[in-house]
């Protein structure tokens, strides 16, 4: 049993390391994401030189790209430390029933604590997916503002 009980405890640190690497992942994410987003912001009000037209529209579509590439290669990070956690997990609920003397440590077979380790890996995965959409469209509103604004002059 002592056997049984170390490794349990060996499986529940690592499933604890992936976790918070994967939120490390996430934290990083988000960082970099909102410099890029000061940065297309402050990008896309220039109007005080006679570059600012051409800067305006080849500067934000940069950092759209910036924060798209950004945002792809940081997911895969993000997915791979929650399928490595999710590897651990399995591994752990298998221990658990070879051994019934473990159930009384695992909490994660009540179905509350499932639904909660589920929705926090679910939002790990979910900024990325937004934040990739949301720079795809901000790839493509400068060009359609100056032409919206074109058209209306």
């Amino acid at each position: 049993m002592t056997g049984a009980t170390e490794l349990f405890k060996h499986y529940r640190s690592e499933i604890q390391h992936e976790m918070d690497l994967m939120l490390t992942r996430l934290n990083a994410l988000l960082m970099s994401q909102s410099f890029i987003v000061i940065a297309y912001a402050t990008s896309m009000v220039m109007s005080n030189s006679e570059w600012s037209f051409y800067l305006s529209l080849i500067l934000p579509p940069f950092l759209a790209f910036l924060g798209l590439s950004l945002t792809w290669e940081g997911s895969k990070g993000i997915i791979a430390a929650r399928d490595a956690s999710d590897r651990w997990q399995h591994r752990l609920d298998s221990l658990v029933d070879d051994c019934p003397d473990l159930l009384l440590w695992a909490d994660e077979k009540s179905a509350k604590t499932k639904t909660n380790i589920k929705a926090g890996k679910t939002f790990a995965v979910m900024p990325p997916q937004i934040f990739l959409a949301g720079w795809v469209i901000l790839f493509f509103l400068p060009l359609a503002l100056k032409l919206f604004l074109k058209n209306q002059a």
